[in-house]
């Protein structure tokens, strides 16, 4: 957080501190995630007979249920102890959310190839 301070970079925690940026963040470690079951319902506005997410509807719906169980786990770890965030390199809910991006990736190929 210093480095940032110190080259100008306005980062969340710099300009709101570390407890309200852990909340501010938390809600994205979740909410994105169930958007993909919602895609996979939600008819495509240029094709209404084709949903927005075309591939495996009941992996997409299980994938987008996990991966939101799987980041509200990580926004707990965050909300924990957030005062950690700024004194450790890598705080347990970074390795989470780069775990999840990961898992997310592997699961859309897997939902589009069967």
């Amino acid at each position: 957080m210093e480095g940032d301070r110190a080259h100008g970079c306005i980062t969340l925690p710099v300009r709101f501190g570390v407890r309200k940026a852990a909340k501010m963040m938390a809600p994205f470690f979740v909410l994105p995630w169930l958007l993909i079951p919602l895609f996979a319902f939600l008819p495509d506005p240029a094709n209404p007979a084709e949903p927005l997410l075309t591939g495996n509807r009941p992996l997409l719906v299980a994938l987008g249920l996990l991966l939101a169980a799987w980041g509200a786990y990580a926004a707990r770890l965050l909300l924990q102890n957030p005062d950690e965030l700024a004194s450790t390199e890598n705080h347990p809910a970074w390795t989470h959310m780069y775990l999840l991006m990961m898992a997310g990736q592997v699961g859309f190929a897997v939902a589009y190839l069967l």
